[in-house]
């Protein structure tokens, strides 16, 4: 089929949310089918034959629906959109009744995302009820069962979870839409609770194997945490009635380390000692709360708050800490290295038998004290405040900058220094104690200064 030159401007220049959604509103009633049965088990199927999924819509009486589509498919633009997002299954060796399959998966994920936000505006409005009255309403045990159902066969990735954000901005233009979001955002709080707590109703629902128990549980679960993700975005709040003590433990029990959504979370008094890569922290409280033992890779710990909070024998690469907030932060026995982003709003800041390395972006001018104990820095830019205390004790200070320093406030203790460490005509001239100053490679090798600190 050729389309034409402007309907390709229209498919390519409108966003796919707004284009399925005119497509539907084109008097598609065969939208009602997929609204009540594309759930992410349907999904998963989507590309291929979902001659199975048929039968199963039948089971819930809602067959009639593709004799409405075949019909409303006949004519106009109608018609040819369908044509190029839709069509029917052939298969030769199937005798039973006619099948359809999605020629563009995003559509399909279009769809199945207007499903599970339906079904969550759902939830919400079945637990209220169920908290007015004894007998009408959801529980939150029933309601996490029947997230189970909706979102366990299949992961929330990809086009799906842009097309749940497009519908939440949705919610959000219309009247009290922001206060939606808000109790879809608690909603998925006391659910996670549950989850984290491993109190999860999945027994219930007589799976045949426990693999496949194990499975939908950890894809539901995890589910939870994207949409409070999405939700929080939206609201900018956090829930701070939550227990989620035991995050750690669940996120290793159902195998998720990578692009975690742990925004918008009140998660103090929490240990972390299972390894996160490419994790969002953002706004995130995490006062009390200590980093043992583990690598952390291209973490966001965008305006997070960080009240007494250690980092101890962690490995940090490609981290951002800008904007954060509190009192204390220490780094102790940590390898920091290559483009850490630094720019901390804390009072007292101490590195402790750190090794720092290729870090260009140490912006500690909004801190009141920095301290470095015991600690080799190699090729790390520091840019401190002029009224801050700054102390360096027992370090090997190589190739590295610090800027708008004070040094009348400087204080540098049993270190060696190789290369020009301040820029002010003044520093070699100030007396520290037993600390000693070299230039170049070869000054470096005569002093026996250590070339790998590790």
């Amino acid at each position: 089929m050729v389309v034409p030159l402007l309907l390709r401007k229209l498919l390519i220049n409108t966003p796919l949310s707004t284009l399925y959604n005119s497509l539907i509103l084109k008097g598609l009633k065969f939208n009602n089918f997929l609204a009540k049965n594309c759930k992410p088990s349907i999904y998963r199927a989507l590309e291929k034959r979902v001659e199975s999924q048929v039968n199963q819509c039948k089971k819930s009486g809602v067959h009639k629906f593709f004799n409405d589509f075949e019909k409303d498919a006949k004519s106009g633009v109608t018609k040819l959109l369908l044509a190029f997002y839709f069509r029917e299954f052939q298969n030769e060796n199937s005798k039973s009744d006619k099948t359809f399959e999605f020629t563009h998966k995003s559509f399909g994920e279009y769809l199945t995302a207007r499903r599970i936000v339906s079904a969550l505006k759902t939830m919400v409005k079945q637990l209220e009820l169920s908290e007015k009255t004894i007998d009408e309403g959801w529980s939150i045990e029933e309601i996490y069962k029947r997230w189970l159902e909706l979102c366990g066969p299949q992961e929330i990735d990809g086009h799906l979870i842009e097309f749940i954000k497009g519908e939440m901005s949705s919610i959000i233009e219309n009247e009290n839409g922001l206060e939606t979001i808000k109790l879809i955002q608690k909603l998925m709080i006391n659910l996670l609770e549950l989850a984290i707590d491993d109190r999860s109703p999945v027994k219930k629902l007589n799976l045949e194997f426990f693999k496949e128990d194990l499975l939908n549980t950890s894809i539901a679960e995890f589910a939870m945490l994207q949409i409070h993700s999405i939700c929080a975005y939206k609201t900018n709040e956090i829930i701070l009635k939550a227990n989620l003590s035991k995050l750690d433990k669940w996120l290793n029990r159902i195998g998720k380390r990578i692009r975690v959504p742990l925004n918008h979370l009140n998660l103090t008094n929490i240990k972390f000692h299972y390894s996160l890569v490419s994790c969002d922290f953002t706004r995130t409280k995490l006062n009390h709360v200590k980093f043992e033992f583990l690598n952390i890779f291209n973490i966001d710990f965008n305006q997070t708050e960080m009240e007494d909070v250690e980092f101890f024998g962690v490995k940090l690469l490609l981290c951002d800490f800008r904007d954060c907030l509190g009192e204390n932060l220490e780094f102790s026995h940590c390898h920091i290295e290559i483009a850490n982003y630094f720019d901390l709003k804390h009072k007292i800041l101490n590195f402790v038998n750190v090794f720092a390395k290729r870090c260009d972006k140490f912006d500690f001018s909004k801190v009141e004290k920095v301290s470095f104990r015991n600690s080799v820095l190699q090729n790390v830019k520091i840019n401190v405040n002029t009224n801050a205390e700054i102390n360096f004790s027992e370090c090997l200070i190589e190739g590295c900058k610090l800027n708008n320093v004070d040094i009348n406030k400087l204080d540098i203790i049993d270190s060696q220094i190789i290369d020009n460490f301040v820029e002010d005509e003044n520093f070699k001239s100030k007396t520290f104690i037993n600390t000693k100053f070299y230039e170049g490679i070869d000054k470096k090798r005569n002093a026996n200064l250590l070339e790998n600190p590790n």
